[in-house]
């Protein structure tokens, strides 16, 4: 999907957006704010979204205190650092299943925050994001 550029620093930076894991008051919160120009994406976390997002495993598992060992594969570059392996579709499946009751009760009420960096307070409302979040990571 092609967007029109939204700010001058879509032009001379790379984007790169926030996912967070947060409740539905704080999701709800910067959902709403007026400034952020479309650059919020908020959507509940259901097994419907966990099924048809499996490349967020490690949300996931860290959220339940599971390792990654126990669905998927690391692979180490050469040199230094490496990367997860997205677990197969029936694997991610099967662990959906087996997990179930823990993960209906750990996510809860929960939801995914997408905060994109192309509106000029982005820095600010990511950083303040950050302290009500119960996970995080960047995207670029």
């Amino acid at each position: 999907m092609i967007t029109k550029i939204q700010s001058f620093t879509d032009v001379i930076t790379n984007s790169s957006s926030t996912v967070f894991v947060m409740h539905e008051d704080d999701a709800r919160y910067y959902e709403r704010l007026e400034n952020a120009e479309g650059c919020i994406e908020v959507q509940p976390i259901t097994m419907d979204w966990l099924l048809e997002n499996r490349y967020e495993f490690e949300m996931v598992l860290d959220l339940l205190n599971i390792p990654c060992s126990e669905i998927t594969t690391y692979h180490k570059y050469e040199r230094c650092g490496g990367y997860w392996e997205d677990p197969d579709k029936s694997v991610w499946e099967s662990f959906l299943e087996s997990h179930k009751e823990q993960i209906e009760e750990v996510f809860q009420d929960l939801y995914w925050v997408d905060i994109e960096d192309h509106f000029e307070d982005a820095y600010e409302v990511t950083k303040e994001a950050r302290c009500g979040a119960k996970w995080y990571a960047s995207r670029h």
